[in-house]
Parts: C-alpha cells; sequence; structure tokens
C-alpha cells in the first residue's frame, strides 16, 4: 500500500472553532453533560463516543506492525507547500501483524464475556481477510529508523 503523507492544515480547525462558536449554546451542553455522564455516574459514557440506546459500540484499533524490511518509506517526487519532498509510504503487513490484531480482538472478547461486561461481534467469519482489508498507513510508522552508527548495529534508545 502507497500514500503520501500530508500535513494537516489549519483550515479544518479554523472551521471546527467556527462551528463550535456558531453553535456555542449545543456545544456548551453537550460538554456540560458529556462531563456529567463521563464522571459522575457508576457507570460511565464511554470516551468521546455517541450514546447508543442499544449499547453497542464500535471498536476502532491502531496496531504496531512488527518490523518489516519489505516496507518502505521513500521521498516522493510530490512536494508540500514549502517546497519539500512529500513521504510514500509502502507498508506491508506480514502474517504475523494479522494474528497478533485477530488474537487481541478474540482475547478481549473472551475476556468481556468471563467478566459479564459485554462481547464483541465481529463483522465477518474471516477475521484474518477483515484485518488485511481494513488495514491503512497510519500516522506513525513504528520501524521506520533505525537508532544505530552503521547498518546492522546495536540500536539506541530515542
Amino acid at each position: 500500500m502507497t500514500t503520501p503523507s500530508t500535513r494537516s492544515s489549519p483550515t479544518p480547525r479554523r472551521e471546527h472553532v467556527r462551528n463550535v462558536v456558531r453553535d456555542i449554546g449545543p456545544a456548551g451542553r453537550f460538554a456540560v453533560s458529556f462531563g456529567y455522564r463521563r464522571l459522575v455516574p457508576r457507570r460511565r459514557a464511554p470516551g468521546f463516543s455517541v450514546y447508543s440506546d442499544a449499547n453497542t459500540y464500535r471498536l476502532n484499533y491502531h496496531a504496531v506492525q512488527v518490523p518489516n524490511p519489505d516496507s518502505r518509506v521513500t521521498l516522493a517526487e510530490q512536494t508540500d507547500e514549502l517546497g519539500v519532498p512529500r513521504l510514500r509510504i509502502d507498508l506491508r503487513l506480514s502474517g504475523q501483524d494479522v494474528d497478533s490484531i485477530v488474537r487481541a480482538h478474540r482475547h478481549w472478547d473472551t475476556y468481556l464475556r468471563r467478566h459479564g461486561r459485554g462481547r464483541l461481534e465481529f463483522l465477518s467469519d474471516d477475521l484474518e481477510a477483515s484485518v488485511r482489508e481494513q488495514f491503512v498507513a497510519g500516522t506513525h510508522q513504528v520501524g521506520t529508523t533505525r537508532m544505530s552508527g552503521r547498518p546492522g548495529g546495536r540500536r539506541r534508545g530515542a
């Protein structure tokens, strides 16, 4: 998978602030209501989720891939507004990556069921294929920099 890296523009942030200011009443009511539901009751509202009458919530996850020599980060011909070349990310998902994601989801499902807290409902019977279909390059690629003075040398902490 190859995707160009983009820097966030201040324009969406300004648009968000403009929307909040324009609807300050509903935004304020939401903040108070959310804060109360998140901090006061024994059964707290999850993070920034919209309340579900059915008590079902979509699980979004981020996974760190194992170092893979087939993955590459290179400079693209396209440049940003400062003339700096953008990154071209060619991130390859390994079988070990897929397996660890599937095992983690099965572990969470088992844990939730064992403690009577819920369950995961999978959107597909083929979890491995589902992980591969949903895989996208994120904003932080682990293993793209090796901290060593020479190839194959000992890595140093950063």
